[in-house]
């Protein structure tokens, strides 16, 4: 019997590479996770929701101080021939969004060396890479919605 054919059930102990690589890899899921999923996919939508509410809110307190009309009356009319299919996309495309700018994000972040001067390095290069994605993502998406939506 060879020194190999010994160690055949014996369980491996972790090398302190294969160790860092792995407790990277657990630091890098939890953070996109967690990142991506409560913070960019769930909060990108509610503030979409949250400004068109306030857009409309506003748009009624506008038409009342040149001429006084009651909420509902405002309402019916100006969501008379809007339907399901005019809320889905956009709704949709905030969500897209919100995934790019977190994966973005969480990549530049676990990427940033060097202190305060990394971070702030890696910071503005999510910035600059988000805004470029998504507008890439906008110009695919709108084609995307007029064809399937059409």
């Amino acid at each position: 019997m060879s020194n190999d054919d010994s160690q055949l059930g014996m369980p491996r102990l972790p090398t302190p590479i294969a160790t860092s690589r792995t407790l990277w890899l657990v630091k890098f899921v939890h953070t996109v996770v967690w990142s991506f999923f409560a913070a960019c996919i769930v909060a990108l939508p509610l503030l979409t929701l949250a400004a068109s509410f306030f857009g409309v809110f506003m748009g009624w307190v506008t038409a009342t101080l040149t001429e006084p009309i009651s909420l509902q009356r405002f309402i019916n009319s100006g969501f008379n021939g809007a339907g399901f299919k005019d809320f889905l996309p956009p709704t949709f495309k905030t969500c897209v969004y919100g995934a790019i700018i977190g994966t973005i994000s969480c990549f530049q972040g676990m990427r940033a060396k060097g202190g305060a001067v990394g971070v702030g390095s890696a910071a503005t290069t999510s910035v600059v890479l988000s805004s470029l994605f998504v507008i890439l993502a906008d110009v695919i998406l709108v084609k995307l919605i007029l064809l399937l939506f059409n």
